[in-house]
């Protein structure tokens, strides 16, 4: 089976796939470990703080909890699963693309991998400005950054998942269309 999905293109996306959402996962998971009072939503809460002053009160109430130490290693995971899932996202949508037989999938498959890629980047936006602050204090331009980047981010990962499940049903109806009638 793995032959068949390798023959196909899409074996490293699904690896790829797959193992982004097992960061994601993980990400959920270590997310709980640092909710505070300050921050309910935990690092969600970081990521749209906006100002230095609400980053530092944020990251104080961490610290406090000592929990300090597992928002860095969630903020600089989230790097790493930024990364997987761009990746897989952008092979996915070159497969589709590849794979096409037709213009519309075509093109689809080429939405999905912009779409991709401009989660990426917002996202990367995002947390590599979380990233500094959460090393060091909240500093306003670097929050306002990473809260101005979060709406294209979730937009955009939105609109990527929507285009990689509708190119991958139409990549799979053509491919297992049986033959026209002579």
């Amino acid at each position: 089976m793995a032959a068949a999905r390798t023959k196909h293109g899409l074996g490293l996306f699904w690896g790829l796939f797959a193992l982004g959402w097992t960061l994601l996962a993980l990400l959920v998971a270590l997310n709980a470990l640092v909710i505070t009072d300050a921050s309910p939503g935990g690092i969600p809460d970081h990521q749209v703080a906006g100002t230095a002053a609400r980053v530092n009160e944020i990251q104080a109430a961490w610290a406090g909890a000592g929990a300090m130490d597992y928002a860095r290693l969630g903020i600089g995971l989230d790097l790493v699963f930024i990364g997987v899932l761009t990746a897989a996202g952008v092979i996915g949508g070159v497969r589709i693309a590849q794979g096409a037989a037709g213009p519309v999938l075509r093109a689809l498959g080429a939405f999905t991998a912009v779409a991709f890629l401009a989660f990426g980047g917002a996202d990367y936006t995002e947390t590599i400005a979380q990233f500094v602050q959460v090393n060091t204090r909240g500093d306003d331009a670097l929050a306002a950054l990473a809260a101005a980047a979060n709406a294209p981010k979730l937009s955009a990962f939105l609109v990527a998942h929507v285009a990689l499940a509708a190119g991958l049903a139409a990549r799979f109806i053509t491919r297992n269309r049986p033959p026209a009638p002579n």
